[in-house]
């Protein structure tokens, strides 16, 4: 009697992380935080592995002898464009994480927070084929004293933030 309530409680235990996974990854979200760092500006992306492997994939963008790094980080400054006070900025990759499935970025934008009028974010990132119409970027600014975040998407692929 005792294996068959263990082997239950093991099957639903199963059964809703299966969802909460499932559910985790249905939302197909990417997050993309603007923080200050020093003298620095800091942009941190955290997405889904899975995601950056399709669509690399699909657009035969990485080569096999590249890494995911190197792949993730090229794919990511050709469809998230950043301008600081109407200049252009490429951001510098600093360190790249994988864990349970997440993979994160961190950037860093030779700017100060205390010379940012402006930030004008275009994003294209993940929504380029008809697979990708749910998939959403949240993108925060933590600047300034506030606190504030734009849900990117196929509709909305520009937005401005002002300190």
């Amino acid at each position: 009697m005792q294996t068959k309530a263990t082997s239950l409680f093991l099957l639903t235990v199963c059964l809703a992380g299966g969802l909460c996974l499932s559910l985790r990854h249905g939302g197909h979200q990417a997050f993309f935080s603007f923080r200050p760092e020093g003298d620095r500006l800091s942009l941190i992306i955290q997405l889904e592995a899975a995601d950056i492997k399709s669509v690399l994939s699909r657009e035969n963008s990485c080569a096999p002898d590249l890494e995911l790094p190197l792949c993730t980080e090229q794919y990511l400054l050709d469809h998230f464009h950043c301008q600081i006070n109407t200049t252009t900025i490429r951001p510098e990759l600093e360190s790249f994480a994988v864990q349970q499935g997440v993979l994160t970025l961190r950037f860093s934008i030779p700017v100060s927070e205390k010379k940012i009028d402006r930030i004008d974010v275009e994003n294209t990132c993940f929504n380029q084929y008809e697979h990708d119409r749910a998939y959403e970027s949240i993108v925060r600014f933590a600047l300034a004293g506030r606190d504030q975040s734009f849900k990117m998407d196929r509709q909305r692929t520009r937005i401005i933030f002002k300190p």
